[in-house]
């Protein structure tokens, strides 16, 4: 039976001490496109392009603390639940 082995390497590159991760790279993207598109949307409607400034920092918080709390109830939720203030020790990962 054929299946599918899920074990690439999270990194995308390490370059002098930064790295970047592959779901990094890909929320970045995918935040670009959608300002990208919207952008057009705007410009089409006749809207004021400016105010997608704000959607865009309203968009880029709520990815990140969505991002972060599905992580935290998905992967592990004993702990957090025990450790609630580890939710927001986003530099240890997740």
């Amino acid at each position: 039976m054929e299946h599918i082995v899920w074990d690439f390497d999270p990194i995308l590159v390490s370059f002098m001490g930064l790295t970047v991760h592959w779901y990094g790279a890909l929320f970045a993207l995918a935040i670009a496109t959608g300002f990208q598109v919207m952008k057009r949307i705007y410009t089409k409607e006749g809207l004021d392009v400016e105010s997608l400034d704000n959607l865009l920092v309203y968009c880029v918080v709520g990815i990140i603390v969505g991002a972060r709390l599905a992580h935290c109830v998905f992967y592990d939720p004993g702990y957090y639940f025990a450790n609630p203030l580890k939710i927001l020790a986003i530099w240890e990962g997740g």
